[in-house]
């Protein structure tokens, strides 16, 4: 597991650099990477660039850890973790208390914006997700409450 997470430390993109080392990710961090690499069973694991990325996402000016589960690599199946729902990505913001899983989701894409003046993320999904039928495409709003981001529609 150290490589892996020494993988990931390098795998992350210039402009979002994750100033410790990869052994210094907080600890729910630390335990999603380890269990993103447990996926895959006896086969290698590979994490690709993307998979953790640093945003403020809850307007407190901290960097916070984004895990896209797309670029967890098993073997070669390069797309292991995803499925036609999307892939399981997963938010970890700063409080207080120190970082908490603020969002498990499995998705197409996350965007981060404002929302009747709260951070919110906008999730792209698939129609099943919603209650609708097969890939028809649907999205939810989820609004931060200082803890979580907690679906509102």
């Amino acid at each position: 597991m150290r490589r892996a997470l020494a993988a990931l430390a390098l795998a992350l993109p210039p402009a979002v650099p994750l100033t410790a080392a990869a052994d210094d990710l907080p600890q729910p961090v630390a335990a999603a990477a380890a269990r993103a690499e447990a996926s895959c069973g006896s086969e290698p694991t590979t994490l690709k660039p993307g998979f953790i990325t640093r945003q403020d996402v809850n307007g407190d000016a901290v960097p916070d850890f984004i895990l896209d589960f797309a670029a967890v690599q098993c073997g070669d199946d390069e797309s292991a973790a995803c499925g036609t729902a999307g892939c399981e990505m997963q938010v970890f913001a700063s409080t207080t208390d120190g970082f908490v899983d603020a969002f498990d989701a499995v998705a197409h894409d996350l965007r981060f914006r404002t929302v009747g003046g709260r951070p919110a993320v906008i999730v792209d999904m698939t129609g099943a997700t919603c209650g609708r039928s097969g890939q028809d495409p649907c999205g939810a709003i989820a609004v931060w409450n200082g803890r979580t981001f907690g679906r509102t529609r």
